[in-house]
């Protein structure tokens, strides 16, 4: 059976997002959904849609992260303030993005840090394509910050009775994190460890679940403000590539 072409996948891609993305920017319109809640969703299916059609049809394939990466990026340009405001689909949509601590810098926060993760993932890609590695690890940093940046955030705000603070990288400022949100991260590096348990041989798998999940932990609680992403892709990249060439 013949497999559908990159540009067909990205479609269903692109049509499945935007689905997504209605019924979460239709439930915070309602008041039925917080936006901390709203943009972990967006969050969690532009990761694992992206993770699920390279890895299930295109063998993660690294000019199919830059195309959709590229996309992606075009997507949120959409959400500038001079084009959303004279579309009302687009304004509607923005809805479920727009945190109040994030304004009036939204949409370049959001930006950025997508610009980000797209340089690191490209670059994971090639460093672990020249060094003969399956391209498969990379689904290991997608896994963690789809499930533990995403879960963390909510189960904080929803469960989160444990407080610590913490000053974020590059910055004087310091953030209110807690233990259940920081948690999520934790448990999220070991799952997706077992999960992709035969990439590595016994003795990598029992190093990586030794340091990788308190150093993500550590990660996403002291990245900077929306940028946690591309610095948990960057530092589960780099650990994974080290153990794997021991």
């Amino acid at each position: 059976m013949q497999l559908p072409s990159w540009t067909s996948l990205e479609l269903i891609r692109i049509m499945f997002i935007i689905i997504v993305g209605f019924i979460v920017s239709y439930l915070v319109k309602e008041g039925k959904l917080k936006v901390n809640y709203s943009r972990k969703i967006a969050h969690f299916s532009h990761i694992l849609s992206t993770l699920f059609i390279n890895g299930v049809f295109l063998d993660y394939n690294i000019q199919y992260f830059v195309a959709s990466g590229t996309i992606s990026l075009f997507q949120i340009l959409l959400f500038t303030e001079p084009i959303r405001s004279r579309i009302a689909l687009l304004d509607f949509f923005f809805l479920s993005y727009d945190r109040p601590e994030d304004r009036p810098h939204t949409v370049r926060l959001a930006f950025t840090q997508l610009l980000a993760m797209n340089v690191v993932l490209i670059a994971m890609a090639l460093i672990y394509q020249r060094a003969g590695l399956p391209l498969d690890l990379l689904a290991i940093p997608m896994f963690v910050t789809a499930f533990g940046d995403g879960l963390a955030e909510p189960v904080g705000v929803r469960f989160g009775r444990n407080k610590y603070e913490v000053m974020a990288l590059f910055t004087d400022r310091v953030y209110t994190r807690s233990y259940e949100g920081s948690a999520m991260v934790t448990l999220s590096t070991v799952f997706s460890l077992v999960v992709f348990r035969s990439l590595f041989s016994l003795n990598q798998l029992i190093m990586l679940l030794m340091v990788m999940p308190f150093l993500m932990t550590l990660t996403e609680a002291k990245a900077p403000h929306t940028w946690d992403n591309p610095f948990l892709y960057l530092v589960a990249g780099l650990v994974i590539y080290l153990v794997s060439m021991i």
